[in-house]
């Protein structure tokens, strides 16, 4: 392999890989900076989004697709090698655990011939900024994970595929698999609620749960290579805290998505327990990684 400077180059699919991530951002990117700026394409009521919450929602969230560009640069640039791991590994965390649901649930809701406007969000918003938005996230989870698991796979390959070894369940452990159960069943209740609409949205949020399960128990059975429990926990930690969160923000902070009456007390709690799951996890898989190097 060639080299610049001491550092293998990177190939150009490896680059394609990056090339196509930043292409998912654009079209979000471009509606964010939009409506930032006072257009009102694609918003069918004249007072939506107008309100200083969803100003700086609009921002923030533009903030957060911009990390993303900064991400798929960083994967291939001559000093992916030598940046600090934490600035990779942490946006990348919460990045995955928004959009691995989407890459889960759009085929779902696709399959079943749910419209975009019902499942995602108010009328006030036109139906094609549902197809394009979401779309983008799915081009995104795909593009944007396949490119940090090849980084990933760069600086710790050798690593990664060696067997992991056995450890005793903790009582960290322990409790994260009851929070996972109970956010099951939550979650479940909360589908018969919303009727089919929900029901893709369920099977994402399952698969979430059901990773970050087998990941936990892969850890403490030490059964294949590391990396597949790494990617289990990281994907089910991240999906669980970063969507409960979200959910949470819209149903405690007036907003223009979501109408505060139709917010129950089940509701709020099966996001704070869906919260508490992800921290959990996140803390046992630490634990676990922890025992395993000494």
């Amino acid at each position: 392999m060639t080299t610049i400077s001491g550092v293998p180059t990177v190939s150009a699919r490896r680059r394609l890989v990056s090339v196509l991530a930043v292409a998912g951002t654009v079209p979000y990117l471009t509606l964010k900076v939009a409506w930032l700026s006072g257009s009102r394409v694609g918003l069918l009521d004249p007072d939506f989004g107008r309100g200083a919450t969803m100003h700086l929602a609009n921002a923030a969230t533009l903030v957060m697709d911009a990390v993303a560009v900064l991400l798929a640069v960083a994967f291939v640039a001559r000093w992916r090698l030598r940046v600090p791991s934490p600035l990779v590994l942490a946006p990348m965390w919460v990045g995955t655990g928004l959009l691995a649901p989407i890459v889960v649930i759009l085929p779902l809701q696709i399959m079943i011939g749910v419209p975009e406007s019902s499942a995602s969000g108010p009328t006030a918003i036109a139906d094609w900024v549902y197809l394009v938005v979401y779309a983008g996230f799915f081009w995104q989870g795909v593009f944007l994970m396949l490119g940090f698991a090849l980084w990933a796979r760069e600086r710790w390959g050798e690593v990664a595929g060696r067997p992991l070894g056995s450890t005793h369940a903790t009582a960290t452990t322990r409790a994260a698999w009851v929070l996972l159960a109970s956010t099951a069943v939550l979650l479940a209740l909360g589908a018969d609620d919303h009727g089919a609409i929900a029901w893709p949205n369920l099977g994402g949020d399952l698969a979430a749960v059901l990773a970050a399960g087998l990941g936990l128990g892969l850890l403490h059975l030490g059964t294949g290579p590391r990396w597949r429990a790494v990617v289990l926990t990281w994907l089910g930690s991240g999906a669980l805290l970063t969507w409960g969160v979200y959910q949470l923000v819209l149903q405690t902070v007036p907003n223009d998505l979501v109408d505060a009456s139709t917010v129950t007390t089940v509701d709020v709690t099966t996001q704070l327990v869906r919260v508490a799951a992800g921290l959990a996890v996140l803390a046992a898989a630490r634990q676990v990684g922890r025992a395993l190097q000494h």
